[in-house]
């Protein structure tokens, strides 16, 4: 390794005998090896990486043998085991449940025989698209390989000491949130804020994932550095235009930039609606022209069949569909319950989601904060999804409940239409009742909410630490400019 030059990478492996050996054979040998003839231990992580990157080239022609039928990081482990001797035992047991020990705990690492355990720490606050594509990248980014996929959450305090405030959703929040995303095996949570390589040998992991806008620490240090130099980081892409800083600012400010209600929705209610606050409208600014955002989510079909992934079922094979017709702003706890008490009522579960312009006549100006786009990503990050109805229609009519062979309508009991509209009484939102059919054909659930989690709740939580999160937002509107202004393309995984 140390005799290599850039025009002959490692000639010793495609020349040596060992190269027509069995994996086996080499850790055989390795254990027969003099230590005295092998290189420093601490080589091991490094030399692993690069033997793996070599192995995994398609210009590395192996002759034919066990050897040359291993996979790369199987090579790769067995001759770093030969030249730097066995890898210390790390005790381990098998995981009994999706929960990976937490920073502290005495307990090993599950075991993974055979396969690569990958870990993805982050705050995971206020979850997002970018959370989402984060987590299934780190999944994609080892294509043909067994990957356990062990989301690590930060504890609330060692977040709060990082970024000097707290964070919006508590930490049984975000644990519950990973723990329902399709792409997480296990969650490690309460994790300090580091990411040192003892962190990932604790957890059994031999590689962390993060996206390439890689944080510093207060010292300017980066947080990945030590895993970085020990060759076990691999960047994945950072997903552009959305994060927990912008959608802060947005329940901060209520600004209408992101969405701007005209003056002619307000002729398509045929009233003023008392969901609307009294900003701009109320002086004469509502035909103002919002500027567009400098960054923004970039929705590319190839992004969407990636996040729908390889679902087992189908709508053609399925036996009851169920439908669920929603906002689903600012995806969270809340959420993930219903979804999966309406998971229940049949096998196939559609999620509808409807338009920005429908929830921005129904709620007002402000909303929603999340595209239809970032938020039809979030929805089907849910394991308790099967397909989503893009800009889904507000009525749930005879025809849609046909086309879709609907079996079954869901909604909360939070909703104001849930037991229709008495008569008499006004519509509070000028849309008219959904469910009229679908109340009429016996087929509308009513589900009873087990989160008292809602939009407000957050909002609520913002406005109680505002003075901090705008300390917070102005450093962190700082680095995401000064990520924007100088990133270069990385591919997606």
């Amino acid at each position: 390794r140390t005799g290599r030059s850039p025009s002959h990478p490692l000639p010793v492996w495609t020349a040596s005998p060992l190269c027509a050996m069995s994996v086996e054979a080499v850790a055989a040998l390795a254990a027969m090896c003099p230590s005295s003839a092998r290189l420093p231990s601490e080589l091991r992580a490094t030399l692993r990486a690069d033997l793996d990157s070599f192995f995994a080239a398609p210009a590395v022609a192996a002759p034919d043998g066990v050897f040359a039928k291993a996979r790369p990081c199987e090579r790769a482990q067995a001759l770093a085991t030969y030249l730097c001797g066995p890898e210390p035992e790390r005790p381990r047991h098998r995981a009994t449940s999706s929960t990976s020990p937490a920073c502290g705990s005495e307990a090993a690492a599950p075991l993974s025989e055979g396969k690569r355990r990958v870990l993805l720490t982050g705050c995971f606050d206020l979850m997002h698209a970018g959370h989402y594509n984060a987590l299934r990248q780190a999944r994609a980014a080892f294509p043909g390989e067994d990957v356990v996929l062990v989301a690590g959450v930060h504890s609330d305090e060692a977040i709060e000491k990082a970024k000097g405030a707290p964070t919006v959703l508590k930490h049984d929040e975000r644990v519950e949130l990973l723990k329902a995303c399709r792409w997480v095996d296990e969650v490690a949570d309460s994790l300090p804020y580091e990411v040192p390589v003892a962190l990932l040998d604790r957890l059994g992991c031999d590689v962390a994932v993060h996206g390439d806008d890689l944080p510093r620490v207060a010292t300017g240090a980066g947080l990945f550095d030590e895993v970085q130099a020990a060759g076990r980081l691999k960047i994945v892409k950072r997903t552009e235009g959305t994060s927990t800083t912008i959608l802060i600012g947005r329940l901060m400010s209520m600004s209408n930039d992101h969405l701007m209600r005209t003056q002619d929705d307000e002729v398509l209610l045929g009233q003023k609606s008392g969901l609307i606050s009294q900003t701009a409208s109320e002086v004469g600014e509502e035909a103002k022209v919002a500027s567009p955002p400098l960054w923004m989510l970039l929705p590319t079909m190839s992004r969407m069949v990636l996040f729908f992934g390889d679902r087992a079922g189908s709508l053609g094979t399925a036996k009851r569909v169920v439908y669920a017709p929603g906002e689903w702003d600012l995806f969270h706890v809340g959420h993930v319950r219903f979804l999966e008490q309406a998971r229940q009522f049949g096998d196939y579960l559609l999620v509808g989601a409807y338009t920005d312009e429908t929830i921005h006549r129904k709620k007002g100006r402000n909303f929603p904060l999340q595209t239809l786009h970032e938020r039809a990503l979030n929805i089907l990050a849910c394991k308790f999804v099967d397909d989503i109805l893009l800009a889904a229609p507000w009525r749930v009519t005879a025809d849609l409940l046909t086309t879709m062979n609907i079996a079954v309508v869901v909604t909360g009991r939070n909703n104001i239409y849930a037991d229709g509209l008495a008569e008499g009484q006004p519509d509070p939102c000028g849309l008219g009742d959904p469910f009229i059919e679908a109340r009429d054909l016996g087929k509308l659930e009513v589900l009873q909410t087990t989160c008292s989690l809602t939009m407000d709740v957050i909002a609520e939580r913002i406005v109680e630490n505002a003075m901090t999160y705008t300390r917070r937002q102005k450093g962190k509107e700082i680095a995401e400019l000064d990520y924007n202004n100088h990133k270069t393309f990385v591919a997606e995984s």
